[in-house]
């Protein structure tokens, strides 16, 4: 499990619903090139409010890469291992280099979640001037206790939601009974009524993401939970509904056009 010569540092991040909430644990253990432990702690800080999963998990990793860039210890560490249980992220990892060159879109074109936690990494990455390698760890089983450690630091954060949302996204309760699913609705570019759920503007890549439920009964898709984009121009509110048409790319949703917002 621990590799020599190394910092190695085991991360989890976790969330809840109703309310959501998210925190994230961290587990160090420096081994020298004997295997010999030269330090070991944990930290368990406050967690956040309106937090997902993907978010703490990748936010664990780059928290804890900062802390390491704070130990007196830096000197002697020959590398830094990352231990996740999260492919988002140690998968991510390997992308971000990329999408910070393609302006924080994926291969597709599709906006990037979190953009400014991935460029907090790179950043983080940059200063500590070591070789890091991210390595996935298989669930919380027995026989990975530094795993198991850190997802109960990660459940004990998230209750003590003491932190701030890291982004703001307006929410509205859904109309529709059924789950929100990516790609549920077709692109067809169709025109249809929608009725927004959440709003999420994205600085980064100065676009709109939204959450929508499909209102026109008429629609194959009606009642259908998806998630859609659209440019900096066109600014939905959430718990409003719009008569819209929108694009013929899956792997990019947009809005193209606002005919006019449904006001009966």
């Amino acid at each position: 499990m621990l590799v020599d010569n190394a910092l190695n540092i085991y991360t989890d991040g976790s969330s809840f619903q109703n309310p959501r909430v998210g925190g994230i644990g961290m587990v160090f253990i420096g081994v020298n090139a004997e295997g010999q432990e030269f330090l070991n702690f944990n930290l368990c800080p406050p967690g956040y409010k309106g937090a997902s999963n993907n978010q703490m998990e990748l936010l664990a990793c780059v928290m804890a890469l900062e802390e390491a860039e704070r130990l007196p210890e830096l000197p002697l560490i020959a590398k830094i291992v990352v231990h996740s249980d999260s492919q988002y992220a140690t998968r991510g990892y390997l992308s971000a280099p990329f999408w910070r060159a393609n302006k924080w879109l994926n291969r597709d074109g599709r906006p990037v979640d979190h953009p400014e936690l991935w460029l907090r990494l790179l950043r983080i990455k940059a200063r500590l001037r070591k070789r890091i390698e991210f390595k996935w760890e298989k669930g919380h089983t027995a026989k990975h206790p530094y795993n198991k450690l850190a997802d109960k630091l990660a459940k004990e954060s998230a209750r003590n939601p003491l932190n701030p949302p890291l982004q703001v996204v307006d929410v509205r309760r859904k109309v529709s009974k059924q789950q929100s699913r990516t790609g549920s609705v077709e692109m067809q570019g169709q025109t249809f009524v929608v009725r927004i759920v959440t709003s999420h503007y994205m600085s980064l890549q100065r676009m709109h993401k939204y959450k929508y439920e499909v209102m026109t009964p008429e629609s194959p898709f009606v009642g259908a939970l998806d998630i859609i984009y659209s440019n900096r121009n066109i600014s939905l509110r959430p718990d409003h509904r719009y008569l819209v048409t929108v694009n013929t790319n899956a792997k990019v949703p947009l809005i193209l056009e606002v005919h006019e917002e449904i006001t009966d």
